[in-house]
């Protein structure tokens, strides 16, 4: 009898270790996720720079 209650409370730490690592996970995609935005946003803004040094012409057809 005293073992089964033993094994129920390992099973809700379990449980807490998994919820805490999960949490984990999702805070380092969001990182991941907010550090790739900010990569394509430089991205973008050197094309533009890229673009503004090319002659009036280029960037219209770039655009459509």
């Amino acid at each position: 009898m005293p073992q089964e209650p033993k094994k129920r409370h390992s099973r809700a730490r379990q449980g807490k270790r998994r919820a805490s690592i999960s949490l984990r996970v999702i805070d380092t995609r969001h990182k991941l996720t907010h550090f790739s935005a900010m990569l394509a946003q430089q991205r973008v803004e050197k094309q533009a720079k890229s673009t503004k040094v090319r002659p009036a012409s280029t960037p219209d057809t770039d655009e459509e």
